[in-house]
């Protein structure tokens, strides 16, 4: 779960999978939570990387 501080009272304070609805496996569980943490730093929920079997890819390059 992502914990957030320091919010006005009564604000849900986290975000996570909820217990009833668990992934199938860690790498469902992975990309959900990536998803996330994408969209709360970028507005987007694209993600910076493919998923090739177990690897991540990144392709960067330098202008």
């Amino acid at each position: 779960a992502i914990t957030f501080t320091d919010l006005p009272p009564g604000m849900p304070n986290c975000l996570g999978s909820p217990d009833e609805m668990p992934y199938e496996d860690p790498r469902g569980a992975f990309l959900h939570g990536a998803g996330i943490l994408c969209e709360i730093v970028t507005g987007s929920r694209d993600l910076p990387f493919m998923v090739m079997g177990d690897q991540l890819v990144l392709v960067a390059y330098r202008a």
